[in-house]
């Protein structure tokens, strides 16, 4: 079955390690084909004006593009079982064909697929969720602001900022080696080591403070 059949098709990473993919397309039907994950509508932050706008895309849209911010991307079938991801932010080309409507999110950062609790990839994104939550209520009087500054972050910067914050925050203290976190630094571990493969290096970006 090809790619554009499938509800959703995610690219294959570029690295050994990523814990993402740099590319998913999502295929938004109007009614069930019974063949394969049938995506009914797909949930997507955006930037809109400034803001951050949380868009439900369904078959027929319109063509577009949007500037896709950091948070959750959530997919919907026609039973309402939800398909999740973590994005650090991208690109979405939307495509309206006759039978569904096409939309292929981009992004220089890895875009991780949250599927089971101890996968590395679910580990991670709910670390680096837990982080831009923390950093929205740091902003908790100027929500305004915290947005504009999610709308104009580069994916990348973000990314490897949510890294050297993760690192730091595993690495404080004194922590006994079987406190739980031993999968998450696992994660962590290679997902630093094919950040620094592609000759991106977490000490040498601003810190997630400066950021947002």
């Amino acid at each position: 079955m090809n790619s554009d059949e499938l509800g959703y098709y995610l690219h294959p990473a570029a690295r050994d390690g990523e814990p993402g993919y740099p590319r998913l397309d999502v295929n938004i039907f109007a009614a069930p084909t019974h063949r394969h994950y049938d995506t009914r509508r797909l949930h997507l932050p955006v930037a809109h004006f400034g803001n951050l706008r949380r868009m439900d895309i369904r078959h027929p849209w319109h063509p577009a593009n949007y500037r896709v911010c950091a948070g959750l991307i959530t997919l919907y079938d026609f039973v309402d079982k939800p398909v999740t991801f973590f994005s650090f932010g991208g690109n979405a080309v939307v495509e309206v064909l006759s039978d569904h409507t096409h939309c292929a999110i981009t992004s220089d950062a890895p875009i991780l697929h949250l599927i089971e609790e101890e996968d590395p990839a679910t580990l991670l994104g709910e670390a680096f969720e837990a982080l831009l939550a923390r950093r929205r209520g740091a902003w908790a009087s100027r929500q305004d602001e915290y947005e504009l500054r999610l709308t104009r972050v580069e994916p990348v910067a973000l990314y490897l900022a949510c890294l050297g914050a993760l690192h730091r925050t595993l690495n404080e203290g004194a922590h006994p080696p079987n406190d739980g976190r031993t999968s998450l630094r696992r994660a962590l571990h290679d997902a630093i080591g094919a950040a620094e493969a592609q000759g991106r290096r977490i000490a040498h970006g601003p810190a997630l403070e400066q950021l947002l």
